[in-house]
């Protein structure tokens, strides 16, 4: 049995106490991987390929979408009360927080339990990225239909995840911000935006387009996207972070005056 893996959750344990708050996916990722390199003699090997620590590890930081992982220097540091029973449990822990760091998690329904969060992977034999369902396990492809490619999935690379629109492409970004900080913007296009379920982004952008045709408030779809940033990002108001937001649409109710729509 190894018993040296204990020192190498001493040190985890202590370069967690060291990420600073303001240190985004990219730079935990890179504090990981330092620490796994001066660690992993501490490790038993047959774990390390077991959880597929290295496939991990050793990627190209470029080529995956940490920049739009969800993991925050606060998630990590959960890591600071947990006292892992065995090796065993420790490399879950730590395979899970890679995990967190490269692929990337979309709001998409799964098909089976009705969970809107899945990972994005890629199936090397079809050439194309499906979605596997965090909480149950399913597999659907982009189109919701059941994937059964599991043997030959990995992870999927920013190209991958542009190609089935799941993150926008780099010349948009300007054009999204440009859409959340104008009054009405109704006709521009959200290819890219991945923050909200498809039928509903549509049924959003159509009311916007009838309330634009009745009314010079047609700002549900702008605040709305912009909820679901300030969310995202965890922005703090009056000193908390965003954690939920309420919209109340009148539904004919009340005339539809003076900015009062929602």
């Amino acid at each position: 049995m190894n018993k040296t893996w204990k020192k190498a959750w001493h040190e985890f344990r202590y370069m967690i106490s060291e990420i600073d708050g303001r240190d985004n996916p990219i730079i935990i990722f890179q504090r990981i991987r330092g620490w796994y390199q001066k660690n992993k003699i501490f490790l038993s090997p047959h774990l390390i390929e077991e959880y597929g620590l290295e496939k991990l590890i050793n990627i190209d930081i470029k080529a995956y979408p940490l920049d739009k992982s969800e993991s925050t220097p606060q998630n990590i540091r959960r890591f600071l009360n947990l006292e892992p029973s065995s090796e065993e449990s420790m490399i879950m822990f730590l395979r899970d927080e890679l995990w967190e760091l490269v692929v990337l998690k979309v709001d998409i329904k799964c098909q089976r339990c009705g969970k809107l969060e899945m990972s994005a992977l890629f199936d090397t034999e079809a050439k194309k990225v499906v979605l596997e369902c965090t909480q149950c396990g399913w597999s659907q492809t982009t189109d919701g239909y059941p994937d059964k490619s599991v043997k030959t999935l990995k992870f999927a690379q920013n190209d991958d995840l542009k190609i089935a629109g799941l993150v926008e492409i780099k010349s948009y970004t300007f054009s999204l911000q440009r859409y959340l900080t104008t009054s009405c913007c109704v006709s521009t296009p959200l290819v890219g935006v991945r923050c909200l379920d498809g039928q509903l982004l549509e049924r959003l952008r159509l009311r916007a387009w009838f309330l634009h045709s009745i009314s010079n408030y047609p700002f549900l779809l702008n605040n709305t996207l912009r909820s679901e940033l300030f969310f995202k990002a965890k922005t703090e108001f009056v000193g908390y972070p965003t954690n939920l937001v309420i919209i109340v649409t009148k539904s004919l109710m009340f005339p539809a005056s003076n900015s009062t729509l929602y």
